[in-house]
């Protein structure tokens, strides 16, 4: 409601980009994909950067090769932990595309850092570090061991549905609400894969 308002009172700037990925993000946690991929685009459009959203949203809604394209790009112009992020995306939307998402990161594994969180996670998903290795990491400090859970359960769980395996991926989505991490990204998309079960 206060994204509406303020989308009311301005059409263009600052202000109205916040608002429209406030908007998105608020429709992604109420599993309206389509409403908030719609969001994000007009972010985008003002100019705004939608920093991995927008890619997430088109992956949500299974469309891999356009959220591969556009987190690709994102990536060429982000660094840091937000760029790790966008790359652990970039390497679910090429997995989905017949298992190319190690091929997708190979350039980034050389230099991912895993006493950096996201760098594990980037490892994790590339093959360099084993499962029991990054839970074990994300266990290590107990002031993020909570957060750092719910992100390893919810990644352990996208690659394995990237890679055909949806009932295996199942429990480790549920693993990622028993963290209760609300406000993470990975927390509502949990909730997102599991209300959309397995499939038939």
């Amino acid at each position: 409601a206060d994204a509406e308002r303020v989308l009311a009172i301005t059409a263009e700037g600052e202000e109205a980009a916040a608002a429209l990925e406030a908007k998105g993000v608020a429709l992604v946690g109420l599993a309206r994909p389509t409403d908030a991929l719609a969001a994000f685009s007009q972010q985008a459009r003002l100019g705004s950067d939608t920093g991995n959203w927008l890619g997430t949203t088109h992956y949500m809604l299974g469309d891999y090769a356009r959220a591969e394209a556009v987190l690709r790009d994102s990536a060429t112009n982000a660094s840091g932990e937000a760029r790790q992020f966008m790359l652990l995306w970039l390497y679910l939307a090429a997995e989905r595309q017949g298992g190319r998402g190690k091929a997708a990161i190979a350039d980034e594994l050389a230099s991912a850092d895993t006493s950096k969180w996201a760098g594990a996670l980037l490892c994790y998903l590339g093959g360099s570090l084993d499962r029991d290795a990054l839970l074990k990491l994300a266990k290590e400090k107990p002031d993020t061991e909570r957060l750092r859970l719910a992100e390893a359960y919810f990644f352990i769980g996208q690659q394995l549905a990237a890679q055909g395996r949806r009932g295996e991926a199942l429990p480790w989505f549920e693993r990622t609400l028993a963290t209760q991490a609300v406000p993470y990204r990975e927390f509502m998309l949990a909730q997102w894969e599991l209300k959309r079960g397995t499939p038939p």
